[in-house]
């Protein structure tokens, strides 16, 4: 798999939503619906090729250099260096491009990891067994939801007091790789996921594509 240079920040932070479900929803229809999410969106199979300190130790050098470059010229006088500096020059502009360079082809790296990895048993849900009510089953899917490992997590539990009455569904997801807007699409792959499994996997209208988040994120 192809690895990019992204944004490092924020991994272990996380996008959190929480979605009920007013009648019952098995377990082993939702893991179906859940693989074929993760099978969908990249961001949710994300692996950091390099270590996650690096990201720290590499966007600091570039913050540093950036101060650099906006104040430091201006701290120099009016001697040579100074001038050389706030010139403009060939030299100047080298160095500049030898610094864009450099930050661009030593940034850190991640992947999409493969999809199979995550199927199974390895699967990232956790179910969390019933409740008689809806809100102590909301109680405790949000007790347990700070145990975030990313890149994603899900979280099951179903609640009724005599029957099975409904569900909850909670999905966390790095922040890294996601933002408040994310659930619009993720709500609606999981929806259209969880009725083709119902259904037995009957043929249900095609999804339009998903674009390579990866080679979109790369370039900022």
């Amino acid at each position: 798999h192809r690895e990019y240079a992204v944004w490092g920040m924020m991994w272990h932070s996380r996008c959190q939503w929480l979605f009920r479900r007013n009648r019952p929803l098995s377990e082993a229809k939702l893991r179906v619906a859940l693989e074929q999410l993760i099978d969908r969106h990249a961001a949710l199979r994300a692996e950091l090729r390099d270590s996650y300190r690096l990201f720290g130790a590499t966007q600091q050098a570039l913050t540093v250099f950036e101060l650099w470059r906006r104040h430091g010229a201006a701290a120099m006088g009016s001697g040579f260096i100074g001038r050389l500096a706030r010139g403009g020059g060939l030299l100047t502009a080298a160095l500049g491009r030898a610094a864009r360079w450099s930050f661009c082809n030593s940034w850190p790296r991640a992947r999409a990891g493969g999809s199979d990895a995550w199927k199974g048993k390895q699967l990232p849900l956790r179910a969390l067994g019933h409740c008689a009510t809806e809100e102590e089953a909301e109680r405790k899917v949000w007790a347990r939801a700070a145990d975030f490992v990313p890149p994603f997590q899900a979280r099951f539990v179903t609640f009724g007091k005599d029957k099975e009455e409904g569900a909850l569904v909670h999905l966390a997801v790095s922040h890294m790789l996601s933002d408040g807007y994310s659930v619009v699409p993720l709500l609606d792959d999981l929806a259209h996921f969880v009725a083709r499994a119902e259904l037995g996997g009957a043929s249900l209208p095609p999804l339009p594509p998903v674009p390579n988040m990866f080679a979109v994120l790369e370039p900022r």
